[in-house]
């Protein structure tokens, strides 16, 4: 017995970067047919996402905004993961300063905008998505785990650069007078300690765990500042500048 084919499902899957032949495996299809229900809708074939690479400064990156922001999930019948952050509309220069770096694996259906209640007035975001790429998958496996998104220590000894550390706290960060504060709420105590040797370590930036209400985030010390100042301030977007130490 044939499938009902489903047209909304296909054209579905081919918004989230999925070329004929893997949508014809998600919905049990005949490759031509997927390809002639495209062709009617006026939709170009996808180029296969499983052979799209990142590049090393796409890597850095990513590392930084993945503890600040930005998730990997993966999305209806995808087997890789995909890349989303979203931005206040307020804040659109940063949001397309994010965007430019990942723009070879933006899906065609982004940025696109939505909306949401917040405290009781309407708020306009922007949101980016990627494509499903098998590059993800060991970053979604490092930084997620049953619990949820922990800190990925091997990883960061690896990767974690300048330039994660700028896009980290531009993601999450602020300025607290000389100093900037991270905001790791999310993460056990115990790999903020080790952020915090982390950190020291690489850098020679010193933080400390401060309680704030019922939680605990970092706080670099002044006299880092200089130093913390110096080291991420030529990746910054002009228009997050107002987050850097003074």
């Amino acid at each position: 017995m044939r499938n009902k084919i489903i047209v909304e499902d296909i054209i579905n899957l081919h918004t989230q970067g999925l070329n004929n032949k893997e949508i014809a495996v998600a919905l049990n299809y005949d490759q031509h047919t997927v390809g002639t229900h495209l062709k009617i809708n006026n939709l170009r074939f996808n180029k296969d996402s499983e052979n799209l690479t990142l590049s090393d400064i796409q890597k850095s990156v990513l590392v930084g905004t993945l503890l600040g922001d930005s998730s990997l999930t993966f999305a209806g019948n995808c087997k890789y993961p995909k890349l989303s952050f979203t931005h206040s509309i307020n804040q659109l220069e940063y949001f397309e300063f994010k965007r430019s770096y990942f723009s070879s694996i933006e899906l065609k259906s982004s940025p696109y905008k939505s909306f949401g209640e917040s405290f009781g007035a309407t708020r306009e975001s922007i949101c980016f998505g990627s494509k499903a790429l098998m590059d993800l998958m060991p970053y979604y496996f490092s930084f997620y785990k049953e619990d949820g998104k922990i800190i990925p220590r091997l990883l960061l000894e690896e990767s974690y650069s300048a330039i994660s550390f700028a896009f980290h706290i531009m993601d999450d960060g602020c300025r607290d007078r000389k100093s900037i504060r991270l905001s790791t709420e999310c993460f056990s105590n115990d790999d903020q300690d080790w952020l915090i040797d982390f950190y020291k370590r690489k850098f020679d930036v010193t933080f400390t765990r401060i309680k704030a209400r019922t939680y605990f985030v970092l706080r670099s010390s002044y006299l880092s500042s200089e130093i913390l100042r110096e080291l991420i301030e030529p990746y910054f977007c002009d228009s997050m500048k107002y987050k850097l130490p003074y």
